[in-house]
């Protein structure tokens, strides 16, 4: 008797067994098409199916689990939603079209790297727009003539003599940029740091405004020419499918909206300054500022060259 009850119980388990797998056949032979129905109140959609010879509606766990990928995560499809919500994930998804470039198409670093280089552009247009309204104090305290010709004056005779740095670097660096690109990227970083912090003590010495400003411009020159320099080797090792070019131009519009956010930033501390920091205490507050944004920017610098795995033979 308890060998029939066990023959009995191994026929009911096979029973069930068949029954799963003819369902999860009648379930297979479904084929979803892209039609979908529509009902008042609801803004989830019904999908048609191809079932054998005859056409039906999906339940909703039906459509789920033909959705479903490979390893069994759902493929959401966004027609199930209603039009305005279709819109707005369109608008989404051209938003990070314009920004970013396809997973597929750059390595696993690149994500990492454009974080940290979004916060370290953020910082640094932030801390520029700070030390350029100190220059712009500096030289108003400093005018011995009038202040239109002053000001005209010492910055073209500035921005000309910091062009020199530039031509330094690129004639006498060139052929170290590719061997040591993270490095070098780093230390032009720290010019281009120490060179905005010598802008932000202009005022305090107004007199000797050129003298300062031309230090700092020549500091500003190297480092932005380093920096644009061992760029394109960087984004190179990135690239999966020789997509140079978009890399580059999703990072432009990367730095230009980092660069509008530190702008309106650096905007709203210099309103706050005028409206509630007495005057003599305004030259103050981008010098109190400098240290923080500063530290800002040289720890993301720090940490997007340490994402980058670099894939040719460096000094690394």
């Amino acid at each position: 008797s308890s060998k029939t009850k066990g023959e009995n119980k191994k026929q009911k388990s096979r029973t069930h067994a068949s029954d799963g797998t003819t369902n999860t056949n009648n379930k297979k032979r479904a084929i979803p098409l892209s039609i979908w129905e529509s009902r008042k109140g609801s803004n989830f959609k019904l999908q048609y199916a191809l079932d054998g010879n005859k056409l039906r509606l999906l339940s909703p766990e039906e459509a789920r689990d033909l959705s479903s990928n490979k390893n069994g995560a759902f493929s959401f499809d966004p027609l199930h939603l209603g039009r305005k919500k279709r819109a707005f994930l369109r608008q989404i998804d051209n938003i990070r079209d314009s920004f970013f470039p396809q997973k597929t198409s750059v390595t696993s670093d690149y994500w990492d790297y454009a974080k940290y280089r979004f916060t370290q552009r953020i910082a640094s247009s932030c801390m520029t727009v700070l030390a350029t309204q100190q220059m712009l104090a500096a030289i108003g305290l400093g005018a011995s003539r009038s202040i239109p010709a002053a000001a005209a004056l010492n910055w073209v005779l500035k921005d000309g003599l910091g062009r020199l740095g530039k031509l330094s670097v690129a004639t006498n660096f060139g052929r170290s940029f590719d061997s040591d690109v993270k490095r070098l990227r780093f230390s032009s970083s720290l010019v281009y740091t120490g060179a905005v912090f010598i802008e932000t003590i202009t005022p305090f010495f107004p007199k000797h405004f050129l003298a300062i400003a031309t230090v700092a411009n020549v500091g500003k020159s190297i480092g932005i020419t380093t920096g644009n320099v061992v760029r394109p080797p960087i984004q190179k090792t990135f690239a999966l499918e020789e997509n140079l070019g978009e890399i580059a131009a999703k990072t432009s519009a990367q730095q230009v909206l980092a660069d509008n956010i530190g702008l309106a930033l650096g905007v709203s501390v210099m309103k706050f300054q005028t409206k509630f920091v007495s005057l003599a205490l305004q030259r103050a507050v981008p010098l109190a500022l400098f240290p923080i944004l500063a530290s800002i920017d040289l720890v993301s610098i720090h940490k997007q060259l340490k994402s980058v795995q670099l894939r040719t033979v460096n000094k690394e």
